[in-house]
């Protein structure tokens, strides 16, 4: 059976105070939610990296936890595979949004 699992990392930079997280979906295959769990705790620890980064600044991706399991029941095209309610303001929410697929379009159409 396939699972999202849903990782949350810190990213941390040396000398770099804004604070920074990752939501990561992964998908993991397993036979129970709870086999699903312990497996994405594996994936997000081996996920965990340290390098230096072009300013010459130690950046560590540190793995927080797995926050969710959903199991995926249908995968084909068109599959719902995640889904979240978000609660945020509208105007500023709808802003980000179309902002973000502009980018992704915008991408999409240079690579195309």
């Amino acid at each position: 059976m396939l699972f999202i699992a849903k990782v949350i990392f810190q990213i941390l930079i040396e000398g770099h105070h804004q604070n920074q997280f990752d939501e990561q979906l992964l998908l993991v295959e397993a036979q129970a939610e709870s086999d699903a769990y312990l497996k994405a705790r594996v994936m997000g620890a081996q996920h965990q990296i340290s390098f230096m980064n072009e300013r010459k600044r130690n950046v560590n991706w540190k793995m927080i936890d797995v926050i969710e399991i959903v199991p995926v029941d249908a995968v084909e095209h068109g599959s719902v595979v995640y889904s979240r309610i978000i609660e945020e303001d509208p105007e500023t929410f709808v802003s980000f949004v179309k902002k973000k697929a502009l980018m992704l379009q915008t991408s999409t159409i240079a690579f195309a």
